[in-house]
């Protein structure tokens, strides 16, 4: 992809001693090649922004021995909201959307202003005996104590089909989950992802 090479490249240019000047330089060239509403709001939620090495990292930007960030793909970001999007679209109007999550800021948000449309907040092994016809269970953070296989066991014991996860665990193609590999540790970063939310189910 040209946009992904033209970005390395002119990223590889700058002296490693100027971060914060790349950095700057990285973002203004991704919004004049990515110039959407959603990438701007990516920028201003920190969303593009991990603490965690991982696989999509694109560079790493070190400001002090404690202070060490990594910045996302934003193409392969880009494209999994997309998914997320096209989820939430489908299930707003054929089913339910369940979050799965130990978050207390993430819960405590949803209790007080929740999503308009229908929604629940539930576990891994359902509380809920009435289950939907149609459900996105929202995994995030990943679920402790399960291996792989475990997991995906429960998951179709539970007759959960549809699965979107947003957590910094890499999981094998085998399970067949969506996947925004991110981590909600800001709160701006949860305002952002509920306020998406939001606005799919308006223009949905």
């Amino acid at each position: 992809m040209r946009i992904k090479e033209k970005v390395s490249d002119c990223v590889t240019k700058f002296d490693l001693k100027k971060k914060l000047k790349s950095l700057n330089f990285y973002i203004n060239f991704m919004k004049k090649n990515i110039s959407t509403q959603l990438f701007d709001n990516l920028l201003k939620s920190d969303f593009l922004i991990v603490n965690k090495k991982g696989l999509q990292q694109k560079n790493k930007i070190v400001f002090s021995k404690t202070n060490t960030f990594f910045n996302l793909n934003p193409v392969y970001l880009l494209k999994n909201l997309k998914q997320f999007i096209r989820l939430i679209q489908f299930i707003e109007k054929n089913g339910m959307l369940t979050f799965c999550t130990k978050n207390r800021q993430l819960r405590s948000i949803l209790n007080k202003t929740g999503v308009n449309f229908d929604y629940q907040i539930d576990d891994l092994i359902s509380r809920n005996k009435n289950k939907p016809n149609a459900e996105l269970l929202l995994l995030i953070d990943g679920v402790e104590g399960y291996t792989e296989k475990q997991l995906f066991s429960v998951l179709m014991k539970e007759k959960r089909f549809l699965v979107q996860t947003i957590n910094l665990i890499q999981n094998s193609n085998n399970l067949n989950f969506y996947k925004i590999y991110n981590e909600l540790n800001k709160l701006k970063k949860i305002i952002f992802l509920i306020c998406l939310i939001q606005q799919i189910a308006k223009k949905n």
